[in-house]
């Protein structure tokens, strides 16, 4: 683990990441407890020391970003996550009532995580609790999802890239498609993913789906989000 404080600059405790031993984890608390929250929320250069480098081999990198501020320069910092998140995964927590939600939500689903939003500091406890159990236990990851092709024309989807799943948070996946109806019934939906490292495959026909009111209104308000 590493700790990276942050904010008109960034500031690791460690060079890189360290084992969990007891003498690295009070030295984690005492980083922690001398920090002030004060200045900026730059955080660029935070993730970029985040994301940094190569994990060691057998391990998973999770990134967990929190701020209790409006993030600066978001185009900026959501294309670093795209250019230099590559298998690592990012979670997001915005803590109190001036977080930019919609850029956590997409900070988090570029990096293939989850959002813990915590209106309330006397939540942090049991919230947090909740994102630890998430970072322990994925149900499936590396999720794909094949959609019936009509013609030349490819399934346009929300989020474009899909995060993993994680147990106890729910994950909506919007599609549009285009094409005849008779044609889209004789398709069928096909989900991949890895739980336990093993590859696993569900299959739905179309011809089972029924129309919902509200699902192209959803689709709508993520797409122009």
């Amino acid at each position: 683990f590493n700790v990276i404080a942050f904010s008109n600059s960034a500031l690791p405790l460690f060079d890189g990441p360290v084992a969990a031993s007891q003498a690295n984890l009070d030295r984690a608390y005492r980083f922690i407890e001398q920090l002030g929250a004060d200045g900026g929320t730059e955080i660029d250069a935070a993730m970029g020391l985040a994301m940094a480098g190569l994990p060691d081999p057998g391990y998973l990198r999770q990134i967990v970003f929190a701020t209790d501020g409006a993030v600066a320069n978001e185009a900026q910092v959501l294309a670093r996550i795209d250019r230099e998140i590559d298998d690592s995964r990012l979670f997001a927590i915005g803590i109190g009532h001036g977080v930019n939600d919609a850029f956590l939500n997409r900070a988090a689903r570029r990096g293939h995580g989850t959002t813990t939003l915590i209106k309330d500091p006397r939540d942090i406890a049991g919230r947090m609790s909740e994102l630890l159990m998430q970072l322990e236990s994925p149900v499936l990851e590396d999720l794909q999802i094949d959609w019936p092709q009509t013609g030349n024309t490819p399934a346009e989807t929300w989020p474009e890239r899909i995060p993993d799943l994680y147990a106890g948070q729910p994950l909506m996946v919007l599609a549009r498609l285009d094409g005849p109806a008779s044609e889209i019934d004789r398709g069928t939906v096909r989900a991949t993913g890895l739980r336990d490292l093993r590859f696993v495959e569900m299959e739905w026909p179309m011809r089972d789906y029924f129309s919902a009111p509200g699902v192209a209104r959803a689709w709508a308000q993520a797409r122009i989000e």
